[in-house]
């Protein structure tokens, strides 16, 4: 026998309350059903566009083309088509009137200087909050072709 097993066995003997699995909880916020319909309403393209909810809030969490399907977007730079992005599809993410994103900033470009991967990050009273806004991905031509977005909505209530 090893130790690990004469530990764990003797645990189960001295604790037997205690559950052998721990499981999490369940998501205090069912998946919003109304996101298909919300997508539907900003066009044709977007209708076509999947996309993943976060489990606990139901907000937006990942948006993509389908078969070479792209983000339909507006500008004549990456700068520009993000800020589209950010106001069209922003709320979807649960960006609201409380949410603070910094402006667009290149994560990842091309030799030739073309934006492949660029980022609008949350900040709260001028700090960054690390790993959350809203991230856009740009194909060859610079057409949005994925996002992801992680937005604190409680970060953006601290006073």
């Amino acid at each position: 026998m090893t130790k690990r097993f004469l530990v764990a066995a003797a645990l189960a003997l001295l604790l037997p309350g205690v559950p052998a699995q721990v499981r999490p909880a369940a998501p205090s916020n069912p998946p919003r059903a109304d996101i298909a319909e919300r997508l539907a309403a900003l066009g044709p393209d977007a209708a076509r566009l999947r996309y993943d909810v976060h489990p606990e809030s139901g907000a937006l969490r990942r948006l993509t083309g389908t078969l070479g399907g792209t983000l339909s977007l507006v500008g004549a730079d990456a700068f520009a088509r993000s800020m589209d992005f950010a106001n069209r599809f922003g709320p979807l993410f649960d960006v609201n009137d409380a949410i603070t994103l910094e402006a667009p900033r290149v994560h990842s470009a091309d030799a030739d200087g073309t934006a492949r991967w660029v980022g609008l990050s949350q900040s709260v009273h001028g700090f960054l909050l690390l790993g959350h806004g809203l991230w856009l991905q740009f194909d060859e031509q610079g057409r949005g072709i994925a996002s992801h977005g992680v937005i604190s909505t409680s970060g953006a209530a601290l006073p």
